[in-house]
């Protein structure tokens, strides 16, 4: 089993904390922003309202857009299991060996601030303002030996 992790990590959201162009914002930042409605119904916003151009407030370099990157993941687990000749004999089966496998990749990722936002916690901030979901694999397999 291979972990990895960070303590007192941190990540800067900056390449998706305000948008120059309407249309442009994640959907967690449009369901979660200040709206006057929100306001005086007494729903808490996590983001600042919705500003788009280039005298838009919330570009302004802050710590808001610093977040947690604490994380523990589980990166890899290996399993196996081989069935030797002497136990396929005993079982009325001739061949000379069985190893049944598998492995999972990306299996987990315990206490993650940035998952919600759809960030693996091992993500680089490129300025870019794509994200890319976190890929999990599972492999299966055997070998046999006649």
């Amino acid at each position: 089993m291979l972990m990895n992790g960070t303590l007192k990590g941190s990540f800067y959201l900056n390449s998706f904390s305000t948008s120059s162009s309407p249309g442009m914002e994640y959907q967690f930042q449009y369901d979660e922003r200040w709206t006057p409605e929100k306001a005086a119904s007494g729903i808490q916003a996590t983001y600042p309202k919705s500003q788009f151009g280039l005298n838009a407030s919330n570009s302004a370099v802050s710590d808001y857009w610093l977040k947690s990157n604490d994380f523990l993941k589980i990166k890899n687990i290996v399993f196996g299991y081989t069935l030797t000749a002497q136990k396929l004999k005993h079982a009325g089966i001739n061949i000379s060996s069985v190893r049944i496998y598998g492995n999972a990749n990306n299996l987990f990722t315990f206490k993650n601030a940035l998952t919600k936002y759809g960030y693996d916690p091992e993500t680089t901030d490129q300025g870019s303002p794509y994200i890319f979901p976190l890929t999990r694999s599972f492999i299966v397999g055997a070998n046999i030996l006649f």
